[in-house]
C-alpha cells in the first residue's frame, strides 16, 4: 500500500453534510475567513484545503475522520500547524483543526498535566508555571504541542526530564475508525508504545496527560558570541567537555548572521557568527557561570553573560526568529560524540555563505535523561545520538525560494559527510514529509517493520497518511 491513494476532494454537498453533523465550524472556499483558515506556519506550504474543521471537541474529530474515511476524502490534521513539511494541510481534501481543544489542567496532587490535543507550547507552559512546575518540550512557544510530543519532542529540559514522550502517562485518542480510546501502561499498550515518536500515524490524540516536574520559576541562562574565526576553538571545547556535564547543561549552539535586533554586539552584525545559548535546567547560578566558562576559555567572547531568566521567556526567545510569514526548509541528522573537524569545517565555511540573517546551523547536544528510557521501550528512534544538527533556512516569500533551499541542501551535504545514521522526523521539509526513504532513515527497518504491523491494527487504509508516513503492513 502507498498511502490514502484514492483520496481526494470533499466537494460543496460534502461541506454542507459536515456542518451539519458538527458542532464546530466549517470553513470552507468563498468563506471569508478562508484564507486565515487554511494557512499553516510554513508559508513556503500553500494549500487550498475543500474544508477546515475547526473541532468544538473530541466528538467532533471522531465525527470528522469518519466522514473522511467513509468518503474516501484527503484527509490533514493540524495541531500548531507548525510542521515545516506543511503536513498540516491539503489541497482539496479536509483539514481537521485541533486549535479549539487547547485547555490546560494541573493537578497539583499527582502532578498530571491534562493538555488538550490542539495546544501550543506556550499553553503549557504558561499554566504549568503557575503550578511551579513544567512539562519538558520545545524551544519555540508557538509550537503545537500535539506534534512535538507524538514525534519525540527535543527541548532545553530533554537532558534533565528526558523527552516530551517520555513525560506522557496517558493518550486519549481518536482512531480513523472513529473509535475514542485511552492507550497508556496498562490499555492499548502497543499504542501507547508507537504514540511515543512514531508521529500522527495512529490516531488523533485530543488529550495528553504529561507528568510533570517540580521547577523554579526562573533558571539561569548563559548567552555568548564570537566571531566565526573563534568557532572552530569554542566548539571544539564543548565537545571535548561534554561528558563531563551533568543533566541540568544543556547548550545548543549556532552559526548565524546576527541582525540588528539581536543582542549580539554591533560588530558582529550581519557578519559569520558563533553564538552558544546555555540553559542550567535549575537555580543554581554559580553552578551554571562554572560551566558556562568553558567557552570562555576556549575563545574570548564578543558578549557573554549568565542571567537568571523566566522559564516562560526563554521558551519564547525564538518566537519572532521563528514566526510565521516566512518560508521554512531544512534538513538535518546526528553527529558523533566527538563533534569532528570535519563537520567544525563544514558548519565554517556554510556560514560564510549564509544569505540572511534569519537562517541558521544548530547543533544540539543529547544524553542526560534521554538515554533513561530503553532504546525499545518506545518508538522514538534516536536515543543514543550524541548530538543533532539542523540546517534552518527562513525567507520572505517574495524571495528565491531555490536560492535558500540549495543553500540548506549544500549545507547538509558537507555535513552529512561527518554524520551518523537517522533523522528526527519533526524536522522534515516540504520535500521530505511523502519520501519513504527519509521515513525509513528515521526509523530504521526493524522498527518500522514493527510500526507498519501497528499501523495496519490502526489505520489499515492509511486514513492518516499526511506525516511522516508507516505505511500499514500487509497481511501474511
Amino acid at each position: 500500500m502507498s498511502g490514502w491513494t484514492d483520496a481526494g476532494a470533499i466537494g460543496a454537498e460534502g461541506v454542507e453534510e459536515l456542518r451539519a453533523l458538527v458542532a464546530g465550524e466549517v470553513v470552507a472556499p468563498g468563506d471569508g475567513d478562508y484564507d486565515a483558515a487554511r494557512r499553516v506556519w510554513n508559508w513556503m506550504v500553500d494549500r487550498r484545503p475543500g474544508a477546515v474543521v475547526r473541532v468544538a471537541d473530541e466528538r467532533d474529530v471522531a465525527t470528522a475522520v469518519r466522514f473522511a474515511a467513509d468518503n474516501g476524502i484527503l484527509l490533514a490534521v493540524r495541531g500548531g500547524g507548525h510542521s515545516v513539511a506543511g503536513q498540516g494541510t491539503c489541497d482539496a481534501g479536509m483539514v481537521i483543526d485541533l486549535g479549539r481543544i487547547d485547555g490546560v489542567e494541573v493537578d497539583d496532587g499527582s502532578g498530571l498535566v491534562r493538555a488538550g490535543g490542539g495546544c501550543l507550547l506556550r499553553d503549557v507552559d504558561r499554566v504549568c508555571a503557575s503550578h511551579g512546575r513544567v512539562v519538558p518540550a520545545g524551544v519555540v512557544s508557538h509550537t503545537g504541542a500535539g506534534g512535538l510530543t507524538l514525534g519525540g519532542g527535543v527541548g532545553w529540559l530533554s537532558r534533565k526530564f528526558g523527552l516530551t514522550c517520555d513525560n506522557v502517562a496517558s493518550f486519549r485518542v481518536v482512531l480513523p475508525s472513529g473509535e475514542i480510546v485511552t492507550a497508556d501502561e496498562s490499555q492499548n499498550t502497543d499504542l501507547y508504545w508507537g504514540l511515543r515518536g512514531g508521529g500522527g500515524n495512529f490516531g488523533i490524540v485530543t488529550e495528553f496527560a504529561y507528568r510533570s516536574h517540580p521547577f523554579p520559576t526562573e533558571i539561569p541562562v548563559g548567552l555568548g558570541f564570537w566571531p566565526i574565526a573563534d568557532a572552530e576553538a569554542v566548539l571544539r571545547a564543548q565537545a571535548s567537555r561534554m561528558h563531563e556535564q551533568p543533566d541540568e547543561w544543556k547548550a545548543t549552539t549556532f552559526v548565524i548572521r546576527p541582525s540588528a535586533d539581536s543582542p549580539a554586539p554591533r560588530e558582529l552584525v550581519g557578519k559569520p557568527t558563533l553564538m552558544v545559548l546555555q540553559v542550567w535546567a535549575d537555580d543554581d547560578l554559580a553552578a551554571a557561570e562554572r560551566s558556562f566558562d568553558l567557552y570562555r576559555d576556549a575563545a574570548t567572547p564578543a558578549l557573554a553573560t549568565v542571567e537568571p531568566m523566566a522559564f516562560t521567556t526563554l521558551q519564547s526567545l525564538s518566537d519572532d526568529a521563528a514566526g510565521p510569514g516566512r518560508c521554512n526548509y531544512t534538513k538535518g541528522g546526528y553527529l558523533d560524540d566527538d563533534f569532528g573537524d570535519g563537520a567544525i569545517a563544514a558548519m565554517i565555511e556554510s556560514a560564510e555563505e549564509m544569505l540572511n540573517d534569519n537562517s541558521l546551523i544548530e547543533v544540539i547536544p543529547h544524553g542526560g535523561a534521554q538515554l533513561n528510557v530503553g532504546d525499545d521501550d518506545t518508538a522514538f528512534p534516536d536515543r543514543q545520538a550524541a548530538y543533532s544538527f539542523n540546517v534552518f533556512a527562513r525567507w520572505p516569500l517574495d524571495e528565491d525560494d531555490d536560492a535558500h533551499i540549495a543553500w540548506a541542501r549544500t549545507a547538509f551535504d558537507r555535513l552529512d559527510r561527518h554524520a551518523g545514521d537517522g533523522v528526527y522526523v519533526n524536522f522534515f521539509n516540504p520535500h521530505e514529509g511523502g519520501d519513504q526513504t527519509r521515513v525509513l532513515a528515521a526509523f530504521g527497518r526493524e522498527r518500522y517493520d514493527k510500526l507498519a504491523a501497528l499501523k495496519a491494527r490502526y489505520d489499515p487504509a492509511n486514513v492518516l497518511s499526511l506525516n511522516p508516513n508507516i505505511f500499514p503492513a500487509e497481511a501474511a
